[in-house]
């Protein structure tokens, strides 16, 4: 099966092909590596195995994952790129990144895909800042504090905080409080918390028609109104 860097080249993720091709191999099979090609002993997860245009190759997941792990390949640019097209779900790679657990470079990849992961949060939430702006809501405050609770990003007067979805962070904020903590506060405080996937800031309209709706409790009307009516 096509593995690494260039199953992820197989799959249109990278730019060029690599150097060395890794091909892995099921445990029992013991053949040799030669000139250009890697050949790892490995059983792999049926869920990361696929065929795509007539090869027997890993998955996008387990492939970026596995590219990234590469030290030929730029592993920190590999994951913000497949994470800032939804070219690979978050959700997807964690997934991945928990069926090889204990793998080589699972623990660095781990740690780059956690990386990654907080980037296109902070990204995200500097996108909606500058969408709200740019549309021209109003009434949104940043950094609010709700009996003790540090809000990112908020409608005071609609009692609605907005927090961007960072999976793969074990949910700490600013406070130093996990998220399911915040929103418990939140809820005994009469607040509600509208939590944005950072994918949806590409379909900007759908995003402030949802975002209209949590704040004024009706659906957004016809005409593109849903920001002025947020605001």
């Amino acid at each position: 099966m096509l593995t690494g860097a260039a199953a992820a080249w197989w799959w249109g993720l990278l730019p060029g092909a690599p150097a060395v091709v890794t091909v892995t191999v099921p445990r029992r099979r013991a053949p040799r590596s030669r000139a250009g090609v890697l050949v790892r002993r490995r059983d792999l997860d049926p869920l990361d195995v696929t065929t795509h245009d007539g090869v027997v190759v890993a998955r996008p997941a387990a492939a970026v994952l596995d590219g990234a792990a590469d030290p030929a390949v730029p592993g920190d640019a590999l994951l913000d790129h497949v994470l800032s097209t939804g070219s690979v779900g978050v959700a997807e790679l964690l997934e991945a990144h928990a069926r090889n657990l204990g793998a080589h470079g699972s623990g660095v990849v781990g740690r780059m895909l956690a990386g990654a992961s907080r980037r296109i949060a902070v990204r995200a939430r500097h996108g909606l800042r500058a969408l709200l702006a740019a549309r021209g809501v109003r009434a949104w405050r940043t950094d609010v504090t709700v009996a003790g609770v540090l809000l990112d990003l908020a409608f005071p007067a609609a009692r609605l905080a907005v927090e961007v979805h960072d999976p793969v962070d074990a949910g700490t904020g600013a406070d130093g409080c996990g998220s399911a903590w915040r929103r418990a506060v939140l809820r005994r405080h009469g607040w509600r918390t509208l939590v944005v996937e950072p994918a949806e800031l590409r379909c900007p309209e759908d995003l402030l028609a949802r975002l209209h709706e949590a704040v004024t409790g009706h659906p957004a009307g016809p005409g593109g109104s849903a920001g002025r009516a947020a605001g």
